[in-house]
């Protein structure tokens, strides 16, 4: 059942930033963004999320935020304009007060749009988004840094792409890490000219250099490719998905989802053929704006946010569908707003820190009830043992008893 962040529908938008994290002491910690004052907000449950508070706040503007934690401690990296800044706290410490960013990952920058951000095995933080500068002035490209130090201070920025030319641009970024701690990006290639052309793509980092970038989706002209969300198993097997249209809809985006088992050379369904799966092929409404969770038996979970009829053609709700390493579930729409919408669904979903293995846990924007809702789902019998709550059993956390998850 959903129980509500805050009373007022803050931006929760753009998918390749994870927004909500779960802290080592079980706090869930979410992160929006106050277009009216504006303001960047952090919210936290100590409860397991039956009840919210505010955390603190940033006078910042922009919708483009990220964050990750380890232990008790939260980064948010955010960009938006010429400023590319990192907020760090420690949660149980950290006062409601007006905070400050305390690096910046990035200068020199005459733009950012949207940004990624992860942390590895070793506490390392990656961060991911994209800009222009004056070497490359006519497009906006891919950039990535690395701080080692929890964000004191930043590797100088890679520059993934280097596109220079006016309709071509490299965006929504989003990054994750591999069990040996090298990241992967994936981003949209886009061409929007007269032969358009939205390509998703992927590269990854070796242990000494990048690779060379590869296609995770290319359907060629005209179709609309963008908003890739991606998340890495515990076998290293790449999983994304996007939103795509295509001839059979060209107007309506719909949601797909493909797999690489072998660092991106091949891409497959979630049944191992070749291909993608489309998973939703809706030919009138939109369907957009996907996250994806694994479980930590590497179970998939795809939200997103779409209209379903049965419950309203005018406005969207939140959907998920699931695959339990045999098959697809069947969609279930998990809003049932009628006079306005649920959307901009953002899932927790962390490779190394404090994945939720009791539930699946998500934030969503619902303007009908002028809010930002959070919800879980429970896993199977995992949630219950002998009528305990999973979150500590002795003071353990569950995934280390009895090697339970």
């Amino acid at each position: 059942m959903a129980t509500t962040v805050v009373s007022s529908a803050y931006d929760t938008s753009g998918n390749g930033g994870r927004k909500i994290v779960r802290l080592s002491n079980d706090w869930l910690i979410c992160v929006v963004w106050d277009s009216t004052t504006p303001r960047i907000r952090w919210y936290k449950s100590t409860d397991n999320g039956a009840t919210w508070s505010q955390l603190c706040s940033a006078n910042y503007t922009g919708t483009n935020i990220a964050m990750c934690s380890n232990g008790t401690i939260v980064y948010t990296l955010h960009t938006y304009s010429g400023d590319n800044a990192l907020f760090k706290f420690d949660a149980t410490t950290q006062a409601d007060v007006d905070i400050t960013h305390t690096s910046r990952a990035d200068t020199g920058q005459t733009s950012y749009l949207s940004v990624s951000f992860c942390i590895d095995g070793d506490g390392y933080l990656h961060a991911v988004w994209c800009s222009k500068n004056a070497t490359y002035p006519n497009s906006f490209n891919i950039r990535y840094s690395k701080s080692t130090d929890g964000g004191a201070t930043w590797a100088a920025p890679t520059q993934i792409t280097t596109t220079n030319t006016t309709n071509i641009n490299n965006t929504k970024p989003c990054i994750a890490v591999k069990s040996d701690n090298n990241p992967v990006i994936v981003w949209v290639y886009a061409k929007s000219s007269a032969t358009a052309s939205y390509i998703i793509k992927l590269i990854k980092y070796n242990g000494s250099s990048w690779d060379s970038a590869v296609n995770v989706y290319d359907s060629g002209t005209y179709e609309y490719n963008t908003a890739p969300c991606l998340a890495i198993d515990s076998n290293d097997c790449f999983h994304v998905v996007w939103e795509s249209d295509d001839s059979s809809a060209s107007t309506v985006p719909n949601i797909r989802y493909s797999k690489s088992l072998d660092g991106g050379a091949n891409w497959k369904k979630a049944d191992g053929t070749a291909g993608h799966d489309k998973l939703t092929s809706d030919t009138t409404y939109n369907q957009q704006w996907a996250s994806i969770v694994l479980t930590s038996t590497n179970n998939i979970y795809i939200f997103w946010n779409g209209i379903d009829t049965a419950v309203s053609s005018t406005y969207q709700n939140c959907r998920k569908i699931s695959h339990d390493g045999n098959s697809w579930s069947s969609i279930t729409t998990i809003t049932n707003n009628t006079t306005n919408h649920a959307y901009r669904v953002q899932a927790l979903w962390s490779k190394f820190n404090m994945n939720s293995n009791d539930a699946v846990r998500f934030i969503y924007q619902d303007l009908e009830n002028s809010a930002v809702q959070y919800d879980s789902i429970l896993l199977g019998w995992s949630h219950k043992l002998m009528g305990i709550t999973p979150t500590k059993i002795m003071g353990v956390q569950p995934s280390k008893v009895m090697g339970i998850s």
